[in-house]
């Protein structure tokens, strides 16, 4: 649940259809939003809250969200504002002033107090179209200034600042100094990382994907080299009536995902699923797309904790209730949360297979016939043909 402290400023009755005048002192929780629309010709916005608030951090940070409400969420999210300006993916070689000072919020060690200038008003609602968190209200805006200088994490800016790194190993350094996933994909937004001839501005639904997958294959290719899990592995997880039920199987390492919706008319229940073998994906999962890239990194920082490696199964049942997409922060903070809990073991693949059918709420053969993992296990004893 929201924290009593900061509950009155989650649920303020405030949008930006009512916001009185065009200037405002705020608070953004280092936060910019860069749109896909239109690329390379971006809109790139500060995300703020309307007023100056010590509490702004927690606005825009999904790894401490999970026991929030859908609703708390929503509610949360509808207090930003989200002030746009008008910039090229290419202008990040060689960063005008603005450039720069939009790079300083996303890279500060606090959150940045600004004033803001508006152009015009607008309103909008759920530009989340599954893969970002939900930003309700836009304008365009003039210019801005910093109330007082955020400063810059030292840790961030030895990153950013090396000109000769390739952004996969700018995306490790920062990972392996602690930056949490949701500051790392908004500092390669805004075309912080990589060689300096190639650095872009990356649309922020791109970077979110590109964070998740880059992370998780580092960490698979460590994996690779560690032993097998020694049972079969049980997790769980239940939040914004999404349910996520995840396998470990003692075999090399794959992974597949599987989503399933509408599972209370089961003769129109959907699955869906994408996978990959020891060999890894040659392209994109575009039947779960992003999801698929969180949910993975999710169950590779585990495997990576234990330093052992297992075939992944992750089944995500959607429930009717899930009517507004959160983000894909939800899968992955939802397949942490799962493998922070002890699993259940099992000493056979049918015995972990018994328990996962009491779970499900769809029939396991659904899920059976679209998977190619689960015919492997089932129906053969070697995978050597994998390889």
């Amino acid at each position: 649940m929201i924290p009593e402290r900061l509950k009155k400023n989650y649920f303020k009755a405030m949008s930006i259809k009512s916001f009185k005048g065009l200037d405002f002192s705020g608070s953004s929780p280092k936060s910019v939003f860069v749109s896909e629309s239109n690329y390379p010709n971006l809109k790139v916005g500060i995300v703020s809250l309307p007023e100056v608030t010590e509490d702004a951090l927690i606005y825009d940070f999904p790894e401490q969200w999970l026991n929030f409400t859908s609703e708390e969420v929503l509610h949360l999210r509808k207090q930003l504002i989200n002030s746009m300006t008008s910039l090229t993916a290419t202008q990040a070689v060689d960063p005008s002033n603005k450039l720069m000072e939009l790079q300083e919020i996303v890279t500060a060690k606090k959150q940045a107090d600004v004033d803001i200038n508006l152009k015009d008003l607008s309103f909008f609602k759920d530009s989340s179209k599954g893969i970002n968190t939900p930003l309700m209200n836009y304008a365009l805006m003039n210019s801005f200034d910093f109330i007082s200088n955020p400063g810059i994490d030292l840790k961030v800016d030895k990153v950013i600042s090396d000109t000769d790194l390739k952004s996969v190993s700018g995306i490790e350094s920062l990972y392996s100094s602690g930056q949490e996933v949701s500051s790392i994909y908004k500092i390669l937004s805004l075309g912080l990382l990589g060689l300096e001839k190639d650095r872009k501005l990356v649309p922020t639904k791109w970077s979110i994907t590109a964070t998740d997958d880059t992370i998780s294959k580092l960490l698979i290719e460590k994996i690779k080299d560690n032993p097998l899990v020694g049972e079969h592995l049980f997790f769980e997880s239940h939040y914004f009536d999404n349910h996520f039920y995840i396998l470990l199987i003692p075999k090399i390492f794959s992974f597949e995902m599987l989503e399933s919706w509408n599972l209370n008319a089961k003769t129109n229940a959907v699955v869906a699923v994408d996978f990959e073998t020891f060999k890894g994906r040659t392209n994109y999962a575009s039947n779960i797309t992003g999801a698929y890239y969180s949910a993975r990194l999710g169950a590779a920082e585990y495997l990576s904790s234990i330093k052992r490696q297992a075939s992944v199964i992750i089944i995500r049942e959607i429930g009717s209730s899930y009517t507004t997409p959160l983000g894909v922060w939800q899968i992955r903070e939802n397949v942490r949360n799962a493998m922070k809990q002890e699993p259940k073991k099992f000493d056979s693949l049918s015995a972990l297979l018994s328990h996962l059918k009491q779970k499900l709420k769809l029939p396991f053969n659904y899920y059976e016939k679209k998977s190619s993992l689960f015919g492997d296990f089932l129906h053969q004893k070697t995978l050597k043909d994998w390889f």
